[in-house]
């Protein structure tokens, strides 16, 4: 900004610094930097605190269970019987596993986008088949489910590909697009490679 700008600017909205000299800036500069600093320590989880969170994260999504079990039963419980077999120098360690509803909820996204990349990585490599479905939820929503047959290993395997909200009605112009701009999308990635 050119001086004389800044200068009004600091006149009119934080006119009670306007007479403070350059070590009061340096001071306020230095403190913002510590802050940074202790945030940054704070807010970063260890490398196994959180490949825990990530386990119990998956363990939570393959039982189907809501996500703030994590935080209100499975983790208490872990404290409670690390604490009666160990001690408490080691409970207090899994106190600072993040288990809360929205992180699991975070957790398993992350854990489903990345099944999702090294399937599609997978069918790069090969040939493969696609079959389409069309499902109701409990809502009567209409979902476009897509299931992947390929070679891998000299079997043949099958997996979900995808599942997607099919909006309005389920024509065929509808479910091409979708898997269309499902193609779309992971061919702008590079993922897939369509001859």
């Amino acid at each position: 900004m050119r001086p004389a700008k800044l200068k009004r600017h600091q006149e009119i909205l934080h006119f009670e610094y306007v007479d403070k000299s350059i070590e009061f800036y340096q001071r306020k500069l230095d403190e913002f930097n510590n802050q940074r600093q202790t945030f940054k320590k704070i807010l970063s989880v260890p490398p196994n605190v959180l490949l825990a969170s990530y386990k119990v994260s998956f363990q939570i999504a393959k039982c189907k269970k809501t996500h703030h079990i994590g935080e209100n039963l499975i983790l208490p419980a872990a404290i409670d019987i690390v604490r009666i077999m160990f001690s408490e120098s080691y409970a207090k360690q899994l106190e600072k596993i993040p288990l809360s509803d929205n992180t699991v909820g975070r957790r398993i996204n992350d854990i489903s986008e990345d099944l999702c990349h090294r399937l599609v990585s997978q069918l790069r490599t090969t040939k493969f088949a696609i079959q389409v479905d069309e499902a109701t939820d409990i809502t009567k929503d209409a979902h476009l489910i897509a299931y992947v047959r390929y070679i891998a290993e000299n079997n043949i395997l099958e997996d979900i590909l995808f599942c997607k909200p099919i909006p309005g009605r389920a024509t065929s112009i509808e479910i091409f697009n979708i898997i269309d701009s499902f193609l779309k999308k992971t061919i702008s990635r590079g993922i897939i490679v369509l001859d």
